[in-house]
């Protein structure tokens, strides 16, 4: 204590430098972030995604993404995915569904799902066409989108595995149910 007067530890033009560098992160971290609307594409369109079962009985061609949060090809997709729904909303329907809801086990199950991104295709009578594994270009997107609602032959790429059941997920559904009615012998009841 000699009398001296402390002198702070930043000068005034260190502070307001340091409270310009805080404030331009801040707004770098907003947009890079998504700005007012940080909702990742894939998010919304798994928000969007119509009840599969109402996809395929409302007489319109349907496009089946099974994906997950953190698959990258997913994500990469999405943008895209987002696009072909915006455009053809009325004509063609996008259903979304994530592999790690157990709620979509039956349809996982069904359509042999054992990779990701995997787009499982439906004419507009829900009968099952084919399946798509792998990351997918927006050319390849609007090429599958647009062959589904022309009822054209579905384009020749690359991972593709051609249905060799012809049943719709509906009938699927119904002879799983009734199979489910018939005592199991092992039920004890």
């Amino acid at each position: 204590m000699t009398g001296t007067k402390d002198s702070p530890l930043l000068s005034m033009t260190q502070r307001f430098l340091l409270l310009f560098v805080a404030l331009l992160m801040a707004v770098l971290l907003f947009i890079f972030r998504g700005g007012i609307n940080p909702e990742a594409p894939l998010d919304q369109l798994a928000r969007r995604s119509i009840d599969p079962d109402l996809a395929f009985t409302n007489g319109r061609p349907t496009m089946v993404e099974f994906y997950a949060n953190w698959c990258q090809a997913c994500i990469e997709m999405a943008p895209a995915m987002l696009e072909v729904e915006s455009i053809s909303k009325s004509n063609f329907d996008i259903v979304m569904l994530n592999i790690e809801n157990n709620q979509w086990s039956d349809l996982i199950d069904l359509y042999q799902v054992n990779g990701i991104p995997q787009l499982s295709l439906f004419d507009s009578r829900g009968d099952h066409l084919s399946d798509y594994v792998g990351l997918r270009s927006k050319t390849e997107i609007f090429q599958l989108a647009e062959a589904l609602m022309n009822d054209d032959p579905l384009p020749k790429l690359v991972g593709i595995r051609i249905s060799t059941n012809f049943y719709s997920p509906v009938q699927k559904k119904t002879e799983k149910e009734q199979r489910s009615n018939v005592e199991n012998p092992l039920s004890h009841g």
